[in-house]
């Protein structure tokens, strides 16, 4: 026959429960980053809920985690040149990542400075709603590369911002000359 719960047992058992509880929060906690493509941060609550006491959840947490760390691994390009940081910048403004792509944009300006990679970040700053930005960036693309100018004016990246002044006024130059 069992013997009945003590005091101190019955408090470990609802200290358990209160962990697992805890541990099904952050599992989906982590789900949620790992749904939103935030693979670092769910790969680190991946790791703390598999600690916890529920095998099935840490069982899955570890798979969970396993995943984010082998696509995390592959995210990571080895980027060297001008070129490889501009088209890697491209692809994140074009995933709307403006951020991380106006840094590699920045990256690439470094290594060699060209109207592609000043366009570009013309581009990423008009959708940052960061105008004088861009239109500095569009008349140095222009600068280096005048065909850029009719590029710019049938851009559909561009064309919600082709009335703000400053873009207006760097597109427009050619006609006050």
């Amino acid at each position: 026959m069992p013997k009945p719960p003590t005091a101190k047992s019955a408090a470990r058992a609802a200290a358990v429960d209160l962990e697992a509880q805890t541990q099904l929060e952050r599992f989906e906690q982590a789900m949620a980053a790992f749904h939103a493509r935030d693979l670092k941060r769910a790969a680190e609550l991946f790791a703390l809920v598999a600690q916890g006491p529920a095998r099935e959840v840490a069982l899955a947490a570890r798979s969970h985690r396993e995943m984010c760390e082998r696509r995390l691994s592959r995210q990571t390009p080895k980027l060297e040149t001008a070129d490889d940081h501009y088209h890697y910048g491209v692809a994140l403004i074009n995933q709307r990542r403006i951020a991380d792509g106006v840094a590699h944009l920045r990256k690439s300006l470094e290594l060699q400075p060209t109207a592609h990679a000043h366009y570009a970040l013309s581009v990423a700053h008009a959708l940052e709603r960061r105008f004088d930005d861009s239109a500095q960036h569009l008349a140095e693309s222009i600068r280096l590369d005048p065909s850029v100018r009719i590029t710019a004016r049938n851009d559909p990246d561009l064309a919600d911002f082709l009335q703000e002044p400053a873009l207006r006024a760097v597109l427009h130059s050619d006609r006050n000359t």
